[in-house]
């Protein structure tokens, strides 16, 4: 009876007053080394496959027909639209505030010109814009 109490007391740790040491490296050592092992083998395997996928497109390109050939951008370059975007813009700014601060002819023939957009403003500003007529015939100045 008295073997039995004392077995109870060393499988419960509080009954002592204090938990016994009960880590075992062995086994802890072994999973560690294991999980080396597993790893090293994971980075071989895929650097095998690596280097045999890289093999395997040197022959597909090697296999590839003459046709691919010509996806050869240096052959036939792709459509340069527009290869700077804020240069052209500040171009085509430059021209339309050049046309609309200057003098010329839109249609010699029919005596159309343009004028400067200031004077054009200050013309209209001194005799007003043109009006239509009230005349039910429709006829305008």
């Amino acid at each position: 009876m008295a073997d039995q109490i004392h077995h109870d007391e060393s499988l419960n740790p509080h009954a002592r007053g204090y938990q016994e040491d009960r880590i075992h490296v062995g086994p802890i050592a072994m999973f560690t080394v294991g999980l080396t092992v597993v790893v090293v083998i994971v980075f071989i395997a895929i650097a095998f496959l690596t280097e045999r996928f890289n093999q395997a497109q040197e022959r597909l390109d090697q296999k590839r027909s003459a046709l691919f050939a010509l996806e050869d951008d240096d052959l036939y370059p792709g459509p340069r639209l527009q290869e700077k975007p804020s240069r052209d813009m500040e171009i085509m700014r430059r021209e339309v505030n050049e046309r609309l601060d200057s003098y010329g002819w839109v249609d010699r023939d029919s005596g159309v010109a343009h004028i400067p957009i200031d004077r054009a403003l200050s013309i209209i500003a001194e005799q007003g814009l043109p009006t239509r007529s009230s005349d039910p015939g429709g006829t305008s100045e």
